[in-house]
Parts: C-alpha cells; sequence; structure tokens
C-alpha cells in the first residue's frame, strides 16, 4: 500500500472539516437504491432478441487454415 502524503497545514482554511455519518449515509444509499429501480421500471425496455429460423442458426466452426 502507498504511503499517504500530509497537506500543508494552511492548504484549505477556508472549508470547513467533514465528517461522515453512517447512518445519513446508509440512508443516502437506500434513497438512490429505489430512484434507480424507480427509473429502471420507466424507461428500461428488455431487450428482445430475434429467433433463428432453421437456415440462419448458426453454422458448425470452421477449422483454421
Amino acid at each position: 500500500m502507498s504511503d499517504q502524503i500530509p497537506l500543508p497545514a494552511g492548504a484549505y482554511r477556508s472549508l470547513p472539516p467533514v465528517t461522515f455519518d453512517d447512518g445519513a449515509l446508509l440512508k443516502f444509499g437506500r434513497e438512490i437504491h429505489v430512484q434507480l429501480r424507480d427509473l429502471e421500471a420507466k424507461f428500461v425496455v428488455p431487450r428482445v432478441h430475434p429467433k433463428a429460423f432453421l437456415g440462419v442458426a448458426r453454422q458448425a466452426p470452421r477449422r483454421p487454415r
């Protein structure tokens, strides 16, 4: 694994420190999952492959030249 490179002490003075809340992250993940499921239900159309007829079916594998 690589070593962390320390940032300069005063590099980002204007930004407040960020904390990660596990509960909020879990809630966000669940909400995004629900939204993605709704979008898939609205817009995703399952692909239907045409059936191959007898004359169009796959040919036997050819020997290499």
